[in-house]
C-alpha cells in the first residue's frame, strides 16, 4: 500500500500535483493555516504565515514554529525583501553567486526596496555584485532569475520535460525510457489538475519502460564481453552470464583514474603534511575502570566415556554398510559439499535425456511431497494448540487474550509426545542443546510420534498397534473432533497418486526428523527465551513478580512456552511454520533406490547397475535389501545423481590442472570395501601419529540434500580428524592446533598474548630465532559494518607482495602493456613498486556496499517481481470498490460497474495482507485459511516457472561467495600469499583479526561477521597463522607518533596534530594491531602506549602492574592546549574550565587534574589514564 493509498483510507484529502507541491501549497494557504515541513522555502512565499518544522529524532519527535511576523522583525526586512533574499540566495531554481550567500545578501537587501524585479535590478547594479558576475562569466542576469520569481512571487510552474539520456543509450544499444512528466498531445486534453490514477499510470509506465532500459544496457554490456572474450577465443564455450555478479572493466581508458576492487596501496615514504581540519574532537585518556565481577559458573557435569570401539575390524566378518559408517562417523566429521544444480548433475551422469528427465521427476516429485507433508503437519498442530489452548466460548465469538490452564489428562500426552517435557539440565543450561535439523541428528525422543503421524497424513493409513501408534490414533481423533482434519483431507485427493510412487515410510523419515528438532527447538528453548523476558519485563516493573513463569512444575513443555508466550505478549508463534518454498531434504542411498525402483523406465538402468542378467522383473528387495546394502557408500550416486570421482580414459584419477577444473567433484572419492577398512585400521592402530596425518578427499556418506534445484551431498571429510578435534589422544601426540586443520577449520580465535608467551612459542610456531624476526610478515584486519575490512599489512625488506598487476580475466591473453611495437623497448612499461628496498605499509579498506552488491541485487530483483501484477478476473459482484485507487479533490473517482473487472494483486500484496502469527492479534486459523486461498500464487512464484527464484537466489549467492573470495584473495596477496595455492614451507607470516564484538540495534546485517569467518576458516586451511587481537585504544592512538587523534567530521576521518596528516579509522586501527602482534613476537608483550592505565599511573595488565605509564610524547599539558588543537566545546564553557583548572592547580600544588571529555565537553589530562576502544 502506498503512502497516498493509506492517506486516503484515513479520511485525509489527498491531492496529486504535477509540480512541486510548495507551489499549490502556497497557492491554497489562508490567513489562519500552518505548513508543516522541513523545506524552509515555504517560510519565504508571502502567502504561508507559519510553517511548523519538525525536529528531533522520530521517538523524541518536535516541532519548531516559525512566524512570519516575527521573522521579518526580527531581521528587519518586508515581505517583498524576504522573497527577494529567497530568490538571490540560492534555491531550487538558481544558484547563488559565489561568495555572495544569505547573510551577505541580507546586508545588501536592508537599504534596497520596491516589487521583486526591482529589488534584484538594484542588486544586480551594486558594485561588489558586479564584480563577482563579471568574474564568473557573466552568468547571472534578471533573465536568470524569472523563473525563481514565476514560482515565488506568481505561485506558477509549469511541467519539467527533461531530455532523455540519449548518449548512454546509444553506446549500451538500448532506448532510454520517455520521462513521465513530460507533456505529450495526448495529454493536452487532460484536465490541468491530474487525477491520481493517471499519473500512477504514466508512473507505472516509466518505471516498466526504465527496468527494461537497464536490462538491454546490462545485456548490451555482457555481450560486448563475451564477443571480446570469444574474439581472443573463438573456440571458447559461451556461459551464462550471472546477473548479479560486479563485473569490472576489461580495458580502462586511464589506468590511473581506475583501480579494481579490494586493490591495497602500497606506501614506501611518509605522507606529506596536510592542514588541520578546522574543527575536531580531540580523544583523551580516561581513567581506567576495573571491569565487573562474573558470577561463578556452576562446575561442568563430567560426561560419560565414550563406548569402547574396536581396534580393528575382523576380515572373516562380511562387510557390512551400517557398520562401516558408523565406524567412519567415529572418525571424521560429516560435511555438505555444494555441487551445483541437480540438473545439470543427472544429465551430466545419466548421459541420456529421457531417462534423466524421469530422475529429475523423481527427486523433485519425492521434495515436493516431503515438504508438503511437513506443512501439514504444522499447520495441524498450529491448529490444534490455538483450539486447546485459546477455545471460543461459543461458535464465531472472538477467542480469550489468556490461555487455558488446565488441560485433560488425554492432551498431556499428546503435548508430550510431541515435544518432550523440560529436564532438570535443560533448565539450567543457559546454551540451546536442541540439535540442528536437516540431518536426522537429534535424540529422536519425539520422531517416532512424527513419523508414524506423518506417514497417515501421506498414505492414508491409519497406524498400527503400539504404544506410540495409539496416542497417534488419539491425536487423530482429536483433530477429528475439533474439525481440522477434514479439511485438510480434501488436499488429499492429489495425493493418491503419489503413494504409488513413493514409499510412505521413505519419503517421510527425512521430514519427521526435521521436524522434530523444530519442536523441540520451538517449544523447549523457546520455553526458556520468553521466560528470561518475562523476568527481564518484571525487572523494567512492566509486569507484575506474580506473572513469573516458573519452568520447574512438572508441565507439558508446550503448555509452559504457551504460558510464558501470552505473559510477554505472544512475541512467538504457537507453532513453527515452514515457508512456501520447498527446503532442503536428506534422502539415503537406499531412500532414493526404492524411489527410482518406483519407475519402469528405469528398471533396465538398475538391473546394468546391479549385474542382474535374468528377465524376470526387478523387485525392491533385489536393490535395497540384497544389492545396496552391501556396496560402498556413494556408488548409487556417482552412478545416477553426480559424476563425482572422475577418472580419466584409462581409468586413473585426475591430477593437476584436469582436477582444479573438476572442483569439488574430483576430491570426492568412492573407495572399495577393502581400502575403507584398510583406512580405519591405519587410523587405530598403535602406531599412528596424528602429527604425520596427510590424508585430503572426502568419503561419500551416502545421501543427498535437494529442494528440487540445488544438489549438496553428505560426506566424510579425510583430512579432519574427530578423535584429534574431541582429544582422544594423548597430548604429547596431539597436534597444535594452530598450525594444523587435522583437529578442523574452526573460526575460534586465540588472542595473540597467550599465543607468543616465550621465544620459544615463537620458534615453534614461525620457526625463526628471536633475531630472525624482523622477517616475519604481518596481516591485521579491523572488522566493522560501515567497512568490512580494514587491513593494514607490514612486509620485511625480502618480501615481495602480489600487488603489482591487475587480475587479468581467466579467458583473457596476455598482452604487452603498451602494445607489440613497445615490447622490450623500456617505453610504456610500468614501475614495479615492489622493486624498492625497504620495509613495505600496504593498506586496504573494502566497503560493505562494494562487498554486498549481489545481495542488494538481489534483493532489488526480488522487490521487483514481488511488486509484479497477478491478473485475476472477477465478476462485479466479488469486486471491491475500497481496493481502487484513492480518489483526489481535483477528480474524485468513480466505482466500476461493468459486467467483469480485472483486480490486479501481487505476491508483495498477498504476503503482506495474511494475518499475523505473533502479537496480541495473531490467529493461526485465519493466516492459514488466507495462505490456503493463495497457495497456488505463491506456490507458482517460489517454486513453480522453472525454479526462477531458486535459480537466481542460488546465482546470488554464487556472486556474494565470489566477492568474499575475491576480497580474502586481495588480503591474502598483500603479504605475498593467494587463495589458490597454499602458504609456502619458508613463508614467516602471522595475520591478526581484531576481536571486538558488537551488536546493532539500526538493522545493519552482520557481513563482517560472516566475512570473519570464512576467512579465518581459508587463511586455516591454506596454512596461515591466524590469531585474535584485543582492540583496546587502537582506534584511538596514532600508530606513528603514538598520540590521541582528532575525530574530523567523520567517525571514520581522522588527523593526527603530531604528525599532520589525516588517517582512516580502520587502517589505523590495523596498524595498531600490526604493531601489537609484532610486539609480541619480538618482545612478548604489548606496546605500552596501548596498554590501559589505572588511576595510580600503572600498567594493570602487566604481570606484576606497578610501572609508572611513561607520558606521550606531545600529550596536551593543559586544558587550553587540548581546546586549541580540535575541541569541540564553546568559548564560555571553555573559559570558564580553564579558570576553575587554575583554581584547582593553585590549591593542590603539584597534584594532578584530571577531567574527562565526551562530545560537546572540553578536557584536560595531567595524569595518566586509559579508555577502550
Amino acid at each position: 500500500m502506498s503512502f497516498v493509498e493509506y492517506m486516503a483510507n484515513k479520511d485525509y484529502d489527498i491531492v496529486l500535483c504535477p509540480t512541486e507541491s510548495d507551489v499549490l501549497i502556497a497557492a491554497e494557504c489562508q490567513t489562519d493555516d500552518a505548513v508543516i515541513s522541513c523545506d524552509s522555502d515555504l517560510l519565504f512565499y508571502k502567502t504561508v504565515p507559519v510553517v511548523w518544522r519538525p525536529v528531533g529524532s522520530y521517538k523524541s519527535r518536535r516541532f519548531v514554529p516559525f512566524e512570519k511576523n516575527a521573522v521579518l522583525e526580527a531581521l528587519g526586512l518586508s515581505s517583498t525583501q524576504l522573497t527577494t533574499l529567497a530568490i538571490v540566495s540560492g534555491n531550487d531554481y538558481v544558484t547563488n553567486i559565489p561568495h555572495l550567500a544569505i547573510t551577505s545578501n541580507l546586508k545588501k537587501l536592508n537599504n534596497l526596496h520596491g516589487d521583486e524585479m526591482s529589488i534584484i535590478r538594484q542588486y544586480l547594479a551594486d558594485t561588489q555584485v558586479k564584480r563577482r558576475t563579471d568574474l564568473e562569466g557573466d552568468k547571472w542576469s534578471e533573465e536568470s532569475y524569472a523563473n525563481a520569481v514565476k514560482v515565488f512571487v506568481m505561485m506558477q510552474q509549469s511541467i519539467a520535460s527533461d531530455s532523455s539520456p540519449a548518449s548512454s543509450a546509444a553506446s549500451n544499444g538500448s532506448v532510454a525510457p520517455e520521462d513521465p512528466t513530460k507533456v505529450t498531445s495526448e495529454d493536452s486534453a487532460q484536465d490541468a489538475s491530474l487525477s491520481y490514477s493517471f499519473l500512477r499510470e504514466r508512473m507505472d509506465r516509466f518505471m516498466n519502460a526504465f527496468d527494461v532500459f537497464k536490462t538491454n544496457a546490462y545485456e548490451a554490456r555482457v555481450a560486448k564481453r563475451v564477443a571480446s572474450d570469444a574474439q581472443s577465443e573463438p573456440e571458447a564455450e559461451t556461459k551464462i552470464m550471472n546477473p548479479f555478479a560486479t563485473i569490472d572493466k576489461q580495458n580502462p581508458a586511464n589506468a590511473h583514474q581506475y583501480r579494481p576492487r579490494f586493490s591495497p596501496k602500497v606506501r614506501f615514504e611518509p605522507s606529506k603534511e596536510q592542514s588541520a581540519p578546522p574543527i575536531s574532537m580531540q580523544y583523551i585518556l580516561k581513567p581506567w575502570k576495573e571491569p565487573p565481577e562474573k558470577p561463578s559458573l556452576p562446575e561442568p557435569s563430567k560426561k560419560k566415556p565414550a563406548a569402547a570401539i574396536k581396534n580393528e575390524i575382523s576380515e572373516d566378518n562380511r562387510f557390512g554398510r551400517k557398520e562401516m559408517m558408523n565406524a567412519l562417523c567415529f572418525e571424521h566429521p560429516i560435511v555438505t559439499l555444494d555441487l551445483d544444480r541437480l540438473s545439470s548433475n543427472v544429465h551430466a551422469a545419466v548421459e541420456n535425456d529421457p531417462l534423466s528427465k524421469v530422475i529429475l521427476e523423481c527427486i523433485r516429485g519425492a521434495v515436493r511431497v516431503a515438504c508438503d507433508s511437513k506443512r501439514h503437519c504444522q499447520m495441524l498442530i498450529g491448529l490444534y494448540l490455538e483450539d486447546l489452548f485459546y477455545p471460543p466460548p461459543t461458535p464465531g465469538a472472538p477467542r480469550p487474550a489468556v490461555p487455558v490452564a488446565v488441560i485433560s489428562q488425554q492432551d498431556q500426552a499428546i503435548l508430550d509426545n510431541l515435544c518432550p517435557r523440560l529436564s532438570s539440565s535443560e533448565m539450567n543450561d543457559d546454551n540451546n542443546n536442541v540439535s540442528s535439523a536437516g540431518d536426522g541428528q537429534d535424540d529422536g525422543s519425539n520422531t517416532p510420534f512424527i513419523h508414524s503421524f506423518l506417514t497417515f497424513l501421506y498414505s492414508g493409513n491409519l497406524p498400527s498397534k503400539g504404544k506410540v501408534e495409539s496416542t497417534v490414533n488419539t491425536f487423530i481423533g482429536r483433530l477429528q473432533e475439533m474439525g481440522h482434519l477434514e479439511k485438510l483431507q480434501v488436499a488429499k485427493a492429489d495425493m493418491v497418486k503419489s503413494v504409488k510412487e513413493y514409499t510412505p515410510s521413505f519419503v517421510v523419515r527425512s521430514v519427521a526428523s526435521q521436524l522434530s528438532a523444530e519442536l523441540k527447538r520451538h517449544y523447549k528453548h523457546g520455553a526458556k527465551v520468553i521466560s528470561e523476558k518475562v523476568q527481564t519485563m518484571i525487572k523494567k516493573k512492566q509486569l507484575t513478580a506474580d506473572k513469573a513463569v516458573d519452568l520447574t512444575v512438572k508441565t507439558p513443555a508446550i503448555q509452559l512456552f504457551v504460558r510464558a508466550n501470552a505473559t510477554a505478549g505472544r512475541p512467538w508463534g504457537l507453532s513453527p511454520l515452514s515457508s512456501v518454498e520447498n527446503g532442503y531434504m536428506t534422502f539415503s542411498e537406499i531412500e532414493m533406490a526404492a524411489f527410482l525402483h518406483k519407475r519402469a523406465e528405469l528398471h533396465p538402468t538398475l538391473k546394468k547397475l546391479i549385474g542382474c542378467k535374468d528377465e524376470r522383473r526387478l523387485s525392491q528387495a533385489d536393490v535395497i535389501q540384497d544389492w545396496l546394502p552391501f556396496q560402498t557408500p556413494g556408488v548409487l550416486i556417482q552412478r545416477l545423481i553426480a559424476p563425482v570421482d572422475p577418472r580419466t580414459p584409462d581409468g586413473d584419477r585426475l591430477r593437476g590442472r584436469q582436477k582444479k577444473e573438476a572442483g569439488i567433484a574430483a576430491a570426492v572419492r568412492i573407495v572399495e570395501p577393502e581400502e575403507l577398512r584398510t583406512h580405519i585400521n591405519t587410523l587405530r592402530g598403535d602406531g599412528f601419529d596424528p602429527r604425520t596425518y596427510q590424508e585430503k578427499g572426502y568419503f561419500l556418506y551416502g545421501s543427498i540434500k535437494t529442494d528440487g534445484h540445488q544438489l549438496q551431498l553428505l560426506a566424510y571429510k579425510v583430512r579432519e580428524l574427530n578423535s584429534v578435534k574431541f582429544k582422544r589422544y594423548r597430548n604429547d601426540v596431539l597436534p597444535d592446533r594452530l598450525l594444523t586443520i587435522t583437529a578442523g577449520t574452526s573460526d575460534f580465535l586465540t588472542e595473540v598474548r597467550n599465543v607468543f608467551k616465550t621465544t620459544a612459542d615463537v620458534e615453534r610456531l614461525l620457526g625463526c630465532t628471536p633475531d630472525e624476526t624482523d622477517k616475519v610478515s604481518y596481516l591485521c584486519i579491523d572488522l566493522g559494518q560501515t567497512f568490512v575490512a580494514g587491513a593494514y599489512a607490514l612486509l620485511p625488506q625480502d618480501k615481495t607482495p602480489k600487488i603489482g598487476k591487475r587480475r587479468r580475466h581467466r579467458k583473457q591473453k596476455k598482452r604487452g602493456s603498451r602494445g607489440r611495437r613497445n615490447r622490450g623497448s623500456g617505453k610504456g612499461k610500468k614501475e614495479n613498486v615492489c622493486r624498492v628496498q625497504g620495509e613495505r605499509h600496504i593498506n586496504l579498506a573494502a566497503k560493505q556496499k562494494a562487498v554486498a552488491r549481489p545481495t542488494l541485487r538481489h534483493r532489488s530483483w526480488m522487490d521487483k517481481h514481488k511488486m509484479a501484477d497477478l491478473k485475476m478476473t472477477s465478476s462485479p459482484s466479488t469486486t471491491n470498490t475500497e481496493s481502487a485507487a484513492p480518489p483526489t479533490i481535483s477528480q474524485p473517482s468513480t466505482s466500476s460497474t461493468e459486467a467483469a473487472t480485472t483486480e490486479s494483486i501481487s505476491i508483495r500484496t498477498i504476503e503482506s495482507s495474511l494475518p499475523p502469527l505473533r502479537g496480541a492479534n495473531a490467529s493461526f486459523v485465519d493466516h492459514i485459511a488466507c495462505r490456503k486461498a493463495n497457495k497456488s500464487h505463491l506456490d507458482t512464484f517460489y517454486n513453480g516457472k522453472k525454479f526462477r527464484h531458486k535459480k537466481y537466489k542460488w546465482m546470488a549467492k554464487k556472486a556474494r561467495q565470489r566477492e568474499f573470495e575475491r576480497l580474502a584473495d586481495s588480503l591474502l596477496r598483500m603479504v605475498g600469499g593467494s587463495i589458490g595455492e597454499k602458504k609456502k614451507d619458508d613463508a614467516k607470516v602471522v595475520i591478526g583479526i581484531g576481536m571486538g564484538r558488537f551488536t546493532s540495534t539500526s538493522g545493519l546485517s552482520s557481513l563482517h561477521g560472516t566475512f570473519e569467518s570464512y576467512f579465518i576458516q581459508k587463511a586455516r586451511s591454506l596454512g596461515y597463522l591466524v590469531v585474535g587481537v584485543n582492540e583496546f585504544y587502537t582506534s584511538k592512538k596514532c600508530p606513528t607518533c603514538e598520540n590521541f587523534v582528532g575525530q574530523a567530521g567523520s567517525i571514520r576521518r581522522l588527523y593526527c596534530y603530531h604528525c599532520k596528516k589525516y588517517i582512516h579509522r580502520d587502517v589505523m586501527a590495523g596498524h595498531n594491531m600490526v604493531n601489537i602482534v609484532r610486539s609480541h613476537v619480538e618482545q612478548q608483550q604489548r606496546p605500552f602506549y596501548l596498554h590501559p592505565v589505572d588511576k595510580d599511573g600503572h600498567y594493570p595488565w602487566l604481570e606484576h602492574g606497578c610501572e609508572p605509564a611513561a607520558q606521550p610524547k606531545d600529550a596536551p599539558s593543559s586544558l587550553e592546549q587540548a581546546s586549541s588543537i580540535g575541541g569541540r566545546a564553546g568559548r564560555a564553557g571553555r573559559k570558564r574550565r580553564v579558570e576553575e583548572d587554575d583554581n584547582t592547580e593553585k590549591e593542590r600544588g603539584s597534584k594532578c587534574t584530571k577531567t574527562t571529555m565526551a562530545k560537546g565537553k572540553a578536557t584536560t589530562t595531567k595524569g595518566k589514564a586509559a579508555t577502550a576502544k
